[in-house]
């Protein structure tokens, strides 16, 4: 009997190798893995939803933090370029 008749129909001699991945972007793990936390340690879930939530508000706050200061150097700014401007402007 040859090899040819030896392989069953749709099957090759070579192994095949099945890859998947997943891939999920955000701040929370996919649903499925955050039941998996929670098969392996209940309660898990819902503790990581909490730390997202509490990094999520301290950004927030962060962010808030950099924009006023943005302002408040913004109109330092325009005020000392104005003062400087007519200082300059008298001397003249």
């Amino acid at each position: 009997m040859s090899n040819k008749n030896k392989l069953k129909k749709n099957q090759s001699k070579y192994p095949s190798v099945v890859h998947q991945s997943l891939t999920f972007s955000g701040p929370l793990p996919h649903p499925n893995i955050l039941r998996g936390f929670d098969d392996v340690h209940p309660g898990a879930a819902k503790i990581i939803i909490e730390m997202a939530k509490e990094q999520s508000d301290h950004r927030h706050v962060l962010e808030k933090s950099v924009i006023n200061s943005d302002i408040i150097n913004s109109k330092l700014g325009l005020i000392f370029g104005f003062i400087i401007g007519m200082t300059g402007h008298n001397n003249r």
